[in-house]
């Protein structure tokens, strides 16, 4: 064979490892796998989902349902909590987005920088941890489990799903009052006792008012809006701490109802102390449970005087007849 056949030889050769090269099939990609590799839903009895800023919640499931641990197993929303535990145990290892350490930080997956910590704890008594970091995009965010360093963009769960609030997790309503049926309504504060009774065509009137002096009804009837749909921020549990401030009371509003068939009920409200971010610690007499109150649904109760109460009697107008005239 002489030198030129050899040289063409040579270039068929090279096309044909290029077009075997270019028109070889493709491995198939590998079939996602389950990110905690035989996790079961019933498996899981209790989480604690965190943010790097420290607020925290916890949920426990167990013969009553859906509870806050740390708060004597105040109910909280089970089919919620289950749907969420769905999301978590059908997880895959798909969509691979990063194998590298150094890219934790970024994606807000790292261990000391994340959006969430999802903490699942086992009948068997052992854990899975789960990060959840930056959204893309709409309904996606990234993930990774804790003890590998390959990040997955999820498409079925996000950030959002994983409320580091109590209030996500459970009725927000501590205290409801039938508005309607509401008669009377008393006020005992620092500043003095206020006791008021309703008439039937719905105005207000007050115990021991001076000649003139009238009921401001805007503000009553704001009492009795709040009082009647009250909501909380949180639980804190069935033991009073001296910390609430509830043996000593900043307010206590009681109500007493009167429904169409006469029959009288009371409700009382006590109001503590205020406990950082503006929230009261409140007891209810309708709930067991002593729980955490917005100050603006309640720090009024603590602080209203008669004079935020009462309007005083209209000034006197100046006579409409003509002054004598000075000679």
């Amino acid at each position: 064979m002489n030198l030129r056949n050899r040289f063409l030889l040579g270039v068929f050769a090279v096309q044909a490892i290029v077009l075997v090269a270019l028109f070889w099939p493709e491995p198939p990609p590998p079939t996602p796998e389950q990110l905690f590799a035989g996790l079961e839903r019933d498996q899981i009895v209790q989480v604690t989902l965190s943010d790097s800023t420290g607020r925290r919640v916890q949920l426990a499931r167990g013969p009553e349902g859906c509870t806050f641990p740390d708060a004597d197993g105040y109910p909280c929303k089970l089919d919620k909590m289950l749907s969420f535990l769905d999301k978590i145990v059908a997880l895959k290892s798909e969509k691979l987005v990063s194998q590298t350490a150094a890219s934790h930080r970024r994606l807000s997956v790292a261990d000391d920088e994340f959006g969430r910590l999802i903490e699942l704890e086992l009948t068997d008594g052992t854990s899975r941890k789960l990060f959840l970091g930056t959204s893309p995009r709409l309904r996606s965010v990234h993930v990774r489990a804790v003890g590998q360093s390959a990040v997955y963009l999820a498409t079925t769960i996000s950030t959002t799903d994983a409320a580091v609030r109590a209030i996500s997790w459970t009725e927000s309503r501590y205290l409801s009052v039938p508005r309607d049926d509401v008669v009377a309504i008393t006020l005992n504060n620092a500043q003095g006792r206020f006791e008021f009774e309703r008439d039937g065509a719905g105005e207000w009137d007050m115990e021991g008012l001076a000649a003139g002096e009238t009921v401001d009804q805007a503000v009553l009837n704001g009492i009795l809006s709040r009082v009647s749909a009250l909501s909380m921020r949180r639980p804190l549990g069935l033991t009073e701490l001296d910390s609430y401030g509830l043996q000593d009371p900043g307010a206590v509003l009681t109500v007493e109802t009167r429904d169409a068939e006469g029959n009288t009920r009371t409700y009382e409200l006590l109001v503590g102390a205020e406990m950082g971010d503006e929230d009261f610690a409140v007891k209810s007499s309708e709930s067991e449970y002593h729980v955490l109150i917005p100050g603006y649904s309640v720090k009024d109760f603590v602080e209203k005087t008669r004079e935020n109460l009462v309007d005083p009697p209209p000034t006197p107008t100046p006579s409409a007849t003509s002054t004598s005239e000075t000679p």
